[in-house]
């Protein structure tokens, strides 16, 4: 199994970090995001072309996702925290 650990960070007048694990990566049905320091507040899945194909709210710093019913391919996930923070992570779906 492979562990994927996404980083974000934004430099402005602070600079704030957040990261986010996320696995199984290749995945068949279920995909887990877990942040140890900040809440996720919201995760979209996006195909290749740009298109949300999935959006889940949710307010826990631990996330199983469904994704049995996508195509096998390579996904983006973007995971918005209770900060706002954004963190772009790969996923692969396989059959």
């Amino acid at each position: 199994m492979f562990v994927a650990q996404a980083k974000g960070s934004f430099t402005g007048l602070k600079t704030l970090n957040v990261s986010i694990n996320v696995y199984p990566v290749p995945s068949k049905e279920m995909v887990s995001f877990v942040s140890s320091d900040q809440q996720i507040e919201l995760i979209e899945i996006f195909d290749l072309s740009g298109k949300k194909v999935l959006a889940q709210h949710c307010f826990s710093n631990s996330v199983d996702l469904s994704i049995k019913h996508l195509s096998a391919g390579v996904y983006l996930a973007k995971v918005t925290t209770s900060k706002q923070q954004r963190v772009i992570s790969k996923i692969i779906k396989e059959d």
